[in-house]
């Protein structure tokens, strides 16, 4: 029984550490914010002000399941089953996916999810958007933002990093 458990937790560490490798590294999403919302910005016609608090940025890997299901369900009213890509307006904060399989399953970019979330942090605080409305336009204006970021900025992506071409 001993080996059996210690068998099966060779297999769960195993699985844990390839998991991990299979992330985007945090950090690399957290640098790319500034630039990413200039871009947006500029798209939007939005001229950032500097006493606008940015987003924060919570990358997965860097924070919980836990402490993405308590924002969650702080702002949407449920508890998802797992880490999604979400601006939470009440917190001020992005939570963001890193992990390689579901960017590359989909043909997207951490960097362009970023893109789509920064859009909506854009809506809440220049632009006074009300998400509680139903109003579907602000998802579609955020899907319409990501896939132009996707397609402009596709060069820019270079693999785990975002090359920023306004530096």
């Amino acid at each position: 029984m001993a080996r059996l458990i210690i068998f099966g937790f060779v297999i769960v560490a195993a699985a844990l550490a390839e998991a991990q490798t299979s992330l985007i590294p945090a950090q690399n999403v957290i640098d790319a914010r500034d630039c990413v919302m200039k871009l947006v910005a500029a798209k939007k016609n939005i001229t950032l002000i500097e006493t606008v608090p940015a987003p924060e940025i919570k990358p997965e890997g860097l924070y919980s399941l836990a402490d993405f299901q308590d924002a969650a369900e702080s702002f949407w009213g449920f508890r998802p089953e797992a880490y999604l890509n979400m601006y939470n307006p009440l917190k001020n904060e992005i939570f963001i996916m890193t992990g390689r399989e579901y960017y590359d399953k989909y043909e997207r970019s951490v960097f362009d999810s970023l893109a789509h979330e920064i859009t909506h942090y854009l809506q809440h605080r220049y632009q006074n958007a009300d998400f509680t409305s139903g109003d579907d336009s602000l998802e579609w204006d955020a899907i319409e933002t990501q896939s132009w970021f996707r397609e402009t900025y596709k060069d820019q992506m270079n693999g785990d990093i975002f090359v920023c071409p306004a530096n």
